[in-house]
């Protein structure tokens, strides 16, 4: 049996056609076809499962991965400024911006890349350097730092400087009571 799934299928058949019964042709047609395949399509998928998962352990591969994602990125960002750019100044006012993102396509090809666009306006705000602008470097820059994950890092960076700043202001708050409670 074992030969007849793994091996040289033929030579054992031929025995049992020869010797047994010719009945056996059709058997070992079946078994080739269910056991056969199943087992070495079970076995090639277990050998592909490991090779994939010995390669995401590699440093260098996974290193140039994340290269290409970002290289990717930076194209669709390019493509996306170039698209938005229709006055050709080489910068994004907000205008040209709230166009861009009121296409339905822009804003499903935006979500497919993990960047949400519900509040366009605020996003461009977070973005933009402070000239009211945005370049296409601050595009590709400010989209990276919005998608997936590191979207989250910041926001929890943003939630966690707030509650500092105001445990200082409580504080100030307490201290200047205090102040005033002496002098009374």
């Amino acid at each position: 049996m074992t030969e007849i799934t793994f091996g040289n299928f033929i030579v054992p058949v031929r025995v049992l056609v020869e010797q047994v019964n010719e009945a056996f042709t059709l058997y070992a047609v079946i078994h080739k076809i269910i056991l056969g395949y199943s087992i070495l399509g079970v076995l090639n998928a277990i050998f592909i499962q490991e090779t994939f998962r010995a390669a995401s352990m590699n440093d260098g591969l996974m290193v140039r991965q994340q290269q290409k994602r970002q290289e990717h990125h930076e194209r669709k960002m390019r493509l996306l400024f170039n698209e938005a750019d229709v006055d050709g100044s080489g910068a994004l006012d907000m205008d040209e911006w709230m166009t861009v993102c009121q296409d339905d396509w822009v804003q499903v090809w935006l979500a497919s890349q993990d960047i949400k666009v519900e509040d366009a306006r605020s996003l461009f705000e977070l973005m933009d350097d402070g000239d009211g602008v945005l370049t296409a470097d601050e595009l590709v820059k400010g989209t990276a730092m919005f998608k997936g994950a590191s979207a989250m890092i910041k926001v929890m960076m943003m939630v966690h400087r707030i509650e500092g700043r105001v445990k200082l202001i409580g504080e100030e708050l307490l201290a200047e009571r205090r102040e005033k409670d002496i002098r009374v």
